[in-house]
């Protein structure tokens, strides 16, 4: 064989080795980089900021434990709701891919839910230590009236209920400032009378399964330095609907609750008509 050929020959199997060793090398190369990559992607991943998630629970906790949801419970929903909406974006964000997450939303929700539930805390703890230093003899403390037979629906401290539910609503009004009551140009005087509870739905067996609740009161306003009537309703109300629960003292106390506010809500409209 010629020399020539024979360097040829040697020279492409060469070529033939080294290629399949470029090739062996990329195949191999590929998912080492691939691992690689991903690692990188997972190391540098946003983590949940679980942190701001309990700070703002906590804080709600706190609010409830000032009693917001007694003394200004919107402001207690609207932490509830931005709280509940940070959770919720942090569910749909853990479905996603680690590096593809983003809990910018869920920081901003869960700040807003702190600063709200905050703001409830101390709304209520200036609401609440109003009302114990400075609305004695602003309002009379609801009567109770009731005859033997309304008693099935009675609920304990119904009429503590009436009368903070009363003055809370006075407060938010702000047409009648409350006052004490040397210093008062009116006296309102409530006597609870009667609770009224009638079917208003009815289920295949003729059971009901939706009440209306209603509490009626009697209502005098008076001056506060003479005495006299100013004016009188001897039958006023306020109610709600409810429907039949598997525990029905649950959704009676539900009701009474609900009633309570409308009552209330009635009560001062009827009172700033005058004004």
């Amino acid at each position: 064989m010629h020399p020539g050929v024979f360097e040829y020959l040697k020279l492409k199997l060469y070529m033939r080795k080294s290629r399949k060793r470029r090739i062996l090398f990329i195949i191999l190369a590929i998912p080492i980089l691939a691992v690689f990559v991903f690692s990188i992607l997972f190391l540098t991943a946003e983590d949940p900021p679980i942190a701001s998630i309990n700070m703002s629970q906590a804080a709600i906790s706190q609010a409830k434990e000032a009693e917001a949801a007694q003394y200004v419970p919107r402001l207690l929903v609207a932490a509830e709701t931005a709280n509940q909406m940070a959770v919720d974006e942090w569910k749909f964000q853990n479905e996603l891919i680690s590096f593809n997450r983003d809990f910018s939303k869920m920081r901003a929700l869960a700040q807003e839910a702190t600063e709200k539930a905050n703001f409830a805390r101390e709304s209520a703890i200036h609401v609440k230590d109003s009302l114990q230093t400075s609305l004695t003899g602003r309002l009379e403390t609801v009567k109770n009236k009731l005859n033997a037979d309304n008693i099935y629906a009675y609920q304990q401290g119904l009429e503590m209920d009436i009368t903070n539910a009363v003055i809370r609503r006075l407060q938010q009004d702000g047409t009648v400032k409350v006052t004490t009551q040397k210093d008062a140009d009116v006296i309102l005087k409530t006597d609870l009378v009667s609770l009224d509870q009638e079917g208003l739905r009815f289920n295949s067996l003729e059971g009901v399964s939706q009440y209306r609740l209603f509490i009626n009161v009697r209502l005098r306003l008076e001056d506060a330095k003479a005495g006299d009537t100013i004016w009188e309703e001897s039958n006023f109300s306020g109610g709600t609907e409810y429907y039949v629960t598997t525990v029905t003292s649950i959704g009676m106390q539900k009701a009474s609750e609900d009633a309570v506010t409308n009552l209330a809500y009635n009560i001062v409209n009827r009172v700033v008509e005058d004004w």
